[in-house]
């Protein structure tokens, strides 16, 4: 049967419409849409360096100082490592390794050697300071900080003393820079078990 013109193009108009429609649903069902992403409001702030740097100095004398306060007046004993007795770079060692997970040497002549030399008027906690109390011996302590450190002496034991003090300021012989800045470095608690208390010696200035 032969349609009239009109209802030949009304047919034609629909097959156009809906080949159309077959081919925008077929691309449409292999579209992905991404998601969208909005601009956060505010721009993230980035850590203060020098903060971070005086919160971790702090946090490093403050280790420091309750390392002390274990030890405090445990005896000096020549080659003694323990708090029965004990000398002045065993001393270095162990807070050294326990405060820090850091291997020195044992003596003095080879602690001298670790690190980088400073300048004195450029000391930080956690630094080690060195001496010439005689012409044949040599010291070691560590740098506290505010002008203070922690040592053990013939005449004191374990003890904290002031590198203004005349007779340490006169035998003052050198300093050197073992551990990184206090902001690179994550402390370690001791793990020794409490020390035993011990008779404190009668205290005066010196070696």
């Amino acid at each position: 049967m032969i349609l009239p013109p009109r209802a030949q193009k009304r047919k034609r108009l629909v097959r156009t419409l809906l080949t159309e429609s077959m081919l925008v649903a077929l691309l449409t069902g292999c579209t992905v849409t991404a998601p969208t992403v909005r601009p956060t409001a505010s721009t993230p702030v980035e850590p203060d360096p020098t903060r971070a740097g005086l919160t971790a100095a702090a946090d490093r004398e403050r280790l420091l100082r309750m390392e002390a306060e274990r030890w405090a007046g445990a005896p000096y004993r020549l080659g003694g490592t323990d708090a029965r007795g004990i000398d002045c770079s065993a001393l270095v060692q162990t807070i050294y390794l326990q405060a820090f997970g850091a291997d020195l040497p044992r003596t003095t002549e080879r602690q001298v050697l670790v690190g980088d030399a400073i300048p004195r008027a450029e000391l930080v906690t956690g630094d080690l300071v060195f001496f010439r109390p005689t012409k044949r011996t040599r010291h070691v302590g560590i740098y506290l900080g505010n002008g203070e450190f922690l040592h053990v002496s013939r005449s004191m034991g374990v003890a904290v003393s002031s590198l203004s003090d005349a007779y340490w300021s006169a035998r003052y012989w050198t300093t050197r820079r073992v551990l990184p800045p206090a902001e690179q470095i994550t402390p370690v608690r001791a793990v020794a078990a409490p020390l035993e208390p011990v008779p404190s010696p009668a205290r005066r200035n010196g070696w």
